[in-house]
């Protein structure tokens, strides 16, 4: 992955998808894969890519895979970047525009809440 910021911008997390077979469930007569998304909190490592934190490795090994990083801009706290990888399918990415952009801005809302109570630094 390729340095997705720029001097202002702060890599905070990411957002991962996984592709549920639905097949499996019987009493449902339109069988569709549904796609669950997750976000973590990473940041930038320093050599173009993010953080593997634990959550990113577990949610991997569980069938999840990387869709979106997530960035603000310190110079101004009130823009948000969320960028798609280029390899995500159509499905994924309607999914994606429906539904994780909620859960990138909740995780934004819950970090500058937490700061706030001492929970530690943002980013």
């Amino acid at each position: 992955m390729g340095q997705l910021s720029n001097e202002s911008r702060v890599t905070f997390g990411c957002v991962m998808a996984k592709v549920r077979d639905n097949e499996s469930e019987k009493n449902k007569e339109n069988l569709q894969d549904e796609v669950g998304f997750s976000f973590c909190y990473t940041s930038d490592n320093g050599s173009n890519g993010l953080t593997s934190t634990l959550e990113m490795r577990e949610l991997t090994n569980s069938g999840f895979f990387l869709v979106a990083v997530t960035q603000f801009d310190v110079d101004d706290p009130k823009k948000l970047y969320v960028w798609l990888l280029r390899r995500i399918s159509d499905r994924i990415r309607s999914a994606f525009a429906n539904t994780a952009l909620d859960l990138v801005h909740n995780a934004l809302s819950d970090l500058v809440v937490n700061q706030g109570r001492g929970a530690g630094k943002m980013c």
